[in-house]
């Protein structure tokens, strides 16, 4: 699949797989064709898209969400090719949006060691977690349970996160050591049923 002129950065499946998203250093968002391997459509960014996430909802597939490096989360539609909510309110780079609450809401994470919980559509934060012992996130995930998120770090640990009741808890006791590359990405997955996790530098 060739259409980005620098690095891509981050991929994002529809349900079906029929379809995906790719971000790009080159400021570029395609929407690609996966069987066809072409690109259906093209939305240009503002500054470096950190991570894109479609929404789950199978009556949303036409909506999707860039984190950026220029400290926003953008809304888009697939449809128009036209970004609909600017979400405003990190103070430096956002690294990873993970979708709760049935994708009604979202949660966004930063180097600016917050993690913010927002309703999707509505450019408002919800809810506001900030706590000193809380590292950068630079990539997270919805547990199976759909109770949990669990975020890869910069420094070396693997965090959770309770988004139970349209909430955003920081869970200081459950973390995960064991890497030893500070400043590099801790790439993590669960089990189908989520009682396993694994983790990779």
């Amino acid at each position: 699949y060739s259409g980005h002129s620098a690095a891509v950065k981050d991929l994002c499946f529809s349900n079906d797989g029929r379809y995906f998203l790719s971000s790009g250093f080159d400021d570029r968002i395609q929407f690609w064709d996966t069987e066809k391997g072409s690109i259906i459509n093209t939305c240009m960014v503002q500054k470096h898209s950190y991570c894109i996430r479609i929404n789950p909802d199978p009556d949303r597939q036409y909506m999707f969400l860039s984190a950026s490096m220029n400290r926003s989360i953008e809304q888009w539609d697939l449809r128009s090719g036209r970004m609909e909510v600017k979400y405003v309110d990190h103070m430096d780079p956002v690294n990873s949006i993970v979708f709760t609450d049935n994708n009604k809401k979202f949660a966004s994470f930063g180097d600016d060691r917050r993690a913010l919980l927002w309703e999707v559509g509505v450019p408002t934060v919800v809810r506001q977690l900030q706590d000193p012992d809380l590292p950068p996130v630079t990539q997270s995930f919805l547990h199976p349970s759909k109770n949990f998120v669990v975020g890869q770090t910069s420094e070396s640990k693997v965090v959770v996160f309770d988004v139970k009741a349209s909430a955003i808890r920081f869970m200081h006791k459950k973390r995960f050591l064991g890497h030893n590359s500070a400043g590099f990405s801790v790439q993590t997955s669960s089990s189908p049923l989520g009682s396993l996790l694994c983790s990779g530098d």
